[in-house]
């Protein structure tokens, strides 16, 4: 049972990377670590070790300090954010 909620928490943690990335990147054109470490609350070292995993994963590239999602990464960033706003509207709405 255990093995089962890290893999759920890394998925929505991943999740939460490339939504970021996708945000900062419509808001300032461009994204680096340090925004993302900001946005999410994180460290810049834990940022730069999920930022590894996601490249290797071939959801993410990081090129100049630039960090940018590749297609996988990109559609599973917009799901991630449709998710969000969709449950977003609904609290709003049941209030």
């Amino acid at each position: 049972m255990t093995g089962k909620r890290c893999r759920v928490g890394h998925r929505e943690s991943s999740e939460d990377y490339l939504e970021a990335i996708l945000v900062i990147r419509r808001l300032r054109g461009s994204c680096r670590n340090v925004d993302i470490a900001e946005r999410l609350g994180r460290s810049k070292p834990s940022v730069s070790k999920a930022l590894g995993n996601l490249a290797r994963k071939g959801l993410v590239e990081v090129a100049d300090h630039d960090v940018r999602s590749i297609v996988a990464g990109e559609r599973l960033a917009e799901e991630t954010l449709s998710k969000h706003r969709f449950f977003e509207g609904r609290s709003l709405t049941l209030g």
